[in-house]
C-alpha cells in the first residue's frame, strides 16, 4: 500500500506540474524535427533516444525548481504540488539526487555509444545541465541578476536542440537549418516562459521580469525574443506559418498594456507559438 501511495503521489505531481499533453507534444515536435530537418526521412531510433533524453531533463529540472522555489511558493502558489503537501520536499530532494546519479550513468552511456559531433555535443549538454542543476556555483550572485539568470536557464536548450539535431542528422548540425532551428525555438521558448508570468497581480515574492523591470521593459525584451525567432523562420523556410503566431504573441503582449487582466491571453498565445515553432521540422514539408 505505501508503494502505491507514493506512485500515486508522483502521478499527482507529474499531472500537475509537467502538463503532460504539452509537454510531451513539444518534446515529440523537437525531437521530430532533430530527425526529419530539411525535410529529411523520419528514423525512428534517434526519435525515441531524443525524447527519452529531453524528457528527462525537462523533468529533473521541473522538480530542482520546484525544490528551490519551495519557500516563495508556499506564500505566492500554496496550491502548487509541493506547498500542498502531495509530496514533501524531503522526498522531493532525495528523488532528486538520485535523478542526478542517473542523470550521470545515461549521459556516460550516451557518450560511450555515440561518435563525432553527437559525442561532443552529449558532452556540452551533460556539463551545462550540471552547471545548471548546481545554479552555476553562483546561486546568491544570480539571484541578483535576473535577466542573467534567464539567460543561463533558457540557453540550455540551445545544447539540447542540437543535440536532437546530432541524433537523427549530426550532419546538420552546423549548418545554415541547424542553426536557425535553435535561434527559432530559443526565442519561442524564452517567450513562453516569459508569457507564463505576466499576472499583474501575482505576489511580489515570485520576483518575475515584470517585478524587476516593470511591463514596459519586458514587453521590449520579449519582442527581440520574438525577432529571434522570426530570423530563425526565415533561415528554415517556415515564416509563412510561423510569423503570424508571432505577431499574435506580440498583439496580445501590446493588449496588457491596456487591460493587463488579460494575462490569460498572451500566456496561451506564447504557449500555442513554443509549440507550432517545435514542429517547425513539419511544417517544412507542407
Amino acid at each position: 500500500m505505501k508503494n502505491w501511495y507514493f506512485m500515486d503521489q508522483w502521478t499527482t505531481y507529474f499531472i500537475e506540474r509537467l502538463s503532460p499533453l504539452v509537454t510531451l507534444a513539444v518534446i515529440f515536435g523537437i525531437a521530430t524535427t532533430g530527425v526529419i530537418l530539411d525535410k529529411n526521412l523520419f528514423q525512428p531510433f534517434p526519435f525515441v533516444v531524443s525524447c527519452f533524453t529531453i524528457f528527462y531533463i525537462a523533468f529533473i529540472l521541473r522538480l530542482k525548481n520546484d525544490v528551490d522555489d519551495y519557500e516563495k511558493d508556499c506564500i505566492a502558489f500554496p496550491q502548487r504540488a509541493l506547498p500542498r503537501g502531495v509530496l514533501s520536499k524531503k522526498d522531493a530532494i532525495l528523488v532528486l539526487r538520485y535523478l542526478e546519479y542517473g542523470l550521470i550513468i545515461y549521459f556516460a552511456m550516451l557518450f560511450i555509444f555515440s561518435w563525432g559531433i553527437t559525442r561532443a555535443n552529449t558532452f556540452i549538454t551533460a556539463l551545462y545541465l550540471w552547471f545548471l542543476l548546481h545554479d552555476f556555483y553562483a546561486k546568491q550572485w544570480l539571484e541578483r541578476r535576473p535577466l542573467i539568470k534567464g539567460l543561463a536557464r533558457h540557453g540550455l536548450i540551445i545544447p539540447i536542440t542540437f543535440l536532437a539535431i546530432s541524433f537523427g542528422r549530426p550532419e546538420y548540425v552546423f549548418s545554415a537549418q541547424g542553426f536557425s532551428y535553435v535561434l527559432l525555438l530559443f526565442g519561442a521558448f524564452y517567450t513562453f516562459d516569459i508569457c507564463r508570468k505576466l499576472d499583474p497581480y501575482s505576489h511580489p515574492v515570485s520576483l518575475t521580469y515584470i517585478h524587476y523591470y516593470g511591463f514596459l521593459i519586458t514587453y521590449w525584451f520579449t519582442c527581440g525574443l520574438l525577432i529571434l525567432s522570426a530570423i530563425g523562420a526565415y533561415g528554415m523556410g517556415v515564416h509563412m506559418w510561423l510569423w503570424p503566431l508571432e505577431i499574435c504573441v506580440c498583439v496580445t503582449l501590446i493588449m496588457l498594456f491596456k487591460r493587463p487582466k488579460m494575462f490569460r491571453i498572451a500566456e496561451m498565445a506564447g504557449s500555442l507559438s513554443f509549440l507550432a515553432h517545435a514542429w517547425a521540422g513539419l511544417l517544412q514539408w507542407l
